[in-house]
């Protein structure tokens, strides 16, 4: 993505800061060019799928995150998503939804890796109502109805849905099918499944992003080499 070449720039400035006349362009231009991060705008093809990996887990770096996606310019694409509940849960999907990407498919899911915490996890209708930056206030039917919603939220993954229904409405991905039952597994193989049923002309993007620890998961399930 275009940041990753701010990146770059910040990174080349620190080096000549430190290091003077021991670095010159030639030394510059090999080690720019043996770089890589993997689960960083990378895309990965597997079957009828093109998996774009970026861990993205700020409202910031998730910005840059869909304005790659949106530029490959996906004719059909999916979501697989999930979040630390540690982290600006409603903002990062406010910034994935409230972009020209429309989502025909989402899946909130979690995989294995786990980052201790001591904070509690807060239901959507705390999420929801934590910080209001869609408008000043909600109506009184829409707070009773999220706390109703909160109430049957057995997992970090009702809880994701449930904030998605919200932060989505009017959004491209609005009608999107959700999906919150599967493994991370079963999640992976409904993918491809969806993927073959498509045009086999047309490969099928899948937007894999939210945390890093997520995108470890799905790498290691579909055997990809982490560099």
């Amino acid at each position: 993505g275009d940041h990753q070449r701010h990146n770059a720039a910040l990174a080349i400035a620190l080096c000549k800061s430190a290091l003077g006349d021991k670095i010159n362009d030639d030394i510059i231009s090999s080690g720019l060019e043996a770089c890589s991060m993997s689960g960083r705008a990378q895309i990965v093809e597997k079957g009828n799928i093109l998996f774009c990996f970026d861990g993205a887990h700020t409202p910031k770096s998730m910005q840059a995150c869909i304005n790659w996606f949106a530029s490959l310019n996906a004719k059909t694409c999916s979501l697989i998503f999930n979040c630390q509940h540690t982290k600006a849960t409603k903002e990062l999907m406010e910034t994935l939804f409230n972009s020209p990407v429309a989502f025909d498919t989402i899946v909130f899911t979690s995989g294995s890796s786990k980052k201790p915490t001591f904070m509690k996890r807060p239901n959507s209708a705390q999420i929801l109502s934590a910080k209001k930056s869609r408008s000043e206030s909600e109506s009184s039917a829409m707070q009773s109805e999220n706390n109703e919603n909160a109430q049957e939220e057995a997992t970090w993954q009702d809880t994701l849905v449930n904030v998605s229904k919200v932060v989505r409405k009017g959004t491209c991905s609005e009608t999107a099918k959700v999906i919150s039952d599967k493994t991370l597994q079963d999640s992976l193989n409904y993918m491809m499944a969806r993927a073959e049923e498509k045009d086999g002309n047309q490969k099928h993007h899948v937007l894999v992003t939210g945390s890093l620890l997520l995108i470890g998961d799905v790498m290691k399930e579909l055997k990809i080499d982490v560099v």
